[in-house]
């Protein structure tokens, strides 16, 4: 899947990012419009239906060299002990960027999605990620339905 990333900044100084996915095959989704200030909206997504939304930068602290944890307060609170090492857990990102204190500001974005129609809830935490040589875009996710919890770990292409 390939994703472009595009960022602007309102008129209130609040940064606003555009996601444009290109699904396989041909499909393309909607663009998606994100506040990243933590304020609640909704949206109709193509994929998902009507969903609320939150977004925001996270910062992360340096671990070991090239694996960062995000500082994230999870909004899941019954998604078991697995939601919190996978969302939570070490990622191999840059830490060439400045690090103050062992933390690196704005390292994650972190969502929180809730389904206003199927009553399912997902925490995401996106992260550019090294693999060797190549960075890559790659999104944890975990989504609660009733008693059901899921984990995906998706990998974009970044345009």
């Amino acid at each position: 899947m390939t994703l472009k990333i595009t960022q602007e900044t309102d008129a209130d100084g609040c940064t606003i990012m555009t996601l444009e996915p290109a699904l396989t095959g041909g499909l393309k989704g909607a663009p998606e419009r994100r506040p990243l200030d933590w304020t609640q909206f909704e949206q109709n997504d193509t994929l998902f239906g009507l969903v609320r939304i939150r977004s925001r930068y996270i910062d992360g602290t340096v671990i070991s060299d090239g694996q960062v944890r995000p500082l994230v307060e999870l909004q899941i609170k019954d998604g078991g002990q697995d939601r919190e090492s996978f969302l939570g857990g070490e990622f191999s990102i840059d830490t060439k960027h400045e690090v103050t204190g062992g933390i690196i500001k704005e390292a994650f974005l972190h969502d929180f999605v809730c389904s206003i129609n199927s009553g399912w809830i997902a925490e995401q935490i996106w992260a550019v990620e090294n693999t060797g040589e190549e960075k890559i875009l790659t999104r944890r996710i975990v989504v609660v339905n009733g008693k059901s919890i899921q984990t995906a770990r998706v990998v974009y292409n970044r345009q």
